[in-house]
């Protein structure tokens, strides 16, 4: 009986440290709102964290958030491993959806790379980045 309760305990407390992954507000470094194909939709990036957190929240409902996800990596690099550097310098929103300047910076010597991106929904649930060409700087 002392091992059965003992297992419980541990799952118990396991299952405390996976929900612990939740997002801690107070490391916010930026966030915007806007509308994306009639949802409200709010960006936030962390400190020490490379992901884009996008979110969609409910109107009406303040901080009831519907679908939470994280983006982080483009065209199949990972922010964090692939890049030197990965910055996201503002976002903002148009008629034709949410979009970011960044800035990527390879591990090889060849220079950062500013890109347009726009962030990609899929089913409500921000699924990617989809940038242009951008261009070099040395």
């Amino acid at each position: 009986m002392k091992c059965l309760s003992l297992f419980v305990l541990f799952f118990v407390l396991l299952s405390g440290r996976v929900e612990s992954s939740e997002l801690d507000y107070k490391l916010v470094l930026t966030a915007g709102t806007g509308v994306v194909d009639g949802d409200v939709v709010r960006y936030l990036t962390v400190f020490n964290e490379s992901c884009l957190v996008v979110q969609i929240v409910a109107s009406g409902d303040v901080g009831k958030v519907v679908t939470d996800s994280r983006i982080c990596g483009i065209a199949g690099k990972d922010f964090s491993e692939e890049f030197a550097d990965f910055s996201f310098e503002q976002g903002f929103f148009t008629d034709q959806g949410l979009f970011f300047d960044v800035v990527a910076a390879p591990f090889r010597p060849m220079g950062e790379k500013r890109l347009r991106c726009k962030v990609v929904f899929d089913q409500r649930i921000a699924s990617h980045l989809s940038c242009d060409g951008g261009h070099s700087t040395q």
